[in-house]
């Protein structure tokens, strides 16, 4: 099977955003009330996995997100060699290049992108077979999600705000993206 993914895109250091679907289109995370993302069960465990994920991978700084009720976005830095909860600025936006020392190739590469995704994916998943099995989701089928994601290089401090608020106003245009 093909990736969509850029070979020519370093997937282990820069700063991304990210969307993924829920299998079939299937709105099984919440609903959307007056303009706000309202999670279900199911929907606030996915979230407390994002939330998780840093523990499980210290190169990884999360940034916006949104969980809807049928798909997820959100903004990801994935720095390497640094140590865990150390804040890198969103003005270091050199893809391919360590925030220490700028020069491209001088970090230890850490997870890529699409380890980080497989992860939040498998164990969100684990969470809808888990509810599923006790009868306290929808059933949509064995899959939670489809089998990749999209993924874009934010290579600007303008493109990270545009994202940012596509992000925090996604909610609002729900009705308008059905």
């Amino acid at each position: 099977m093909s990736t969509p993914r850029n070979p020519n895109i370093n997937y282990a250091e820069g700063w991304f955003f990210v969307t993924t679907q829920v299998a079939r289109n299937k709105s099984i995370f919440g609903v959307v009330a007056d303009k706000h993302s309202a999670l279900n069960d199911l929907g606030r465990r996915v979230e407390a996995v994002w939330h998780a994920l840093p523990a499980r991978f210290p190169s990884l700084r999360q940034d916006a997100f949104v969980l809807m009720p049928n798909h997820f976005h959100a903004i990801v830095q994935l720095a390497p060699g640094t140590s865990p909860g150390a804040t890198i600025p969103s003005h270091s936006l050199i893809p391919g290049a360590c925030p220490q020392s700028r020069t491209p190739g001088a970090c230890p590469q850490g997870p890529s992108l699409s380890a980080i995704m497989g992860a939040f994916k498998s164990l969100a998943a684990r969470e809808y077979l888990a509810l599923l099995k006790a009868c306290h989701c929808p059933d949509i089928g064995p899959h939670l999600w489809l089998h990749s994601f999209y993924d874009n290089l934010i290579t600007s401090h303008p493109e990270l705000e545009n994202i940012r608020a596509y992000i925090r106003d996604n909610p609002a245009r729900w009705d308008d993206d059905r």
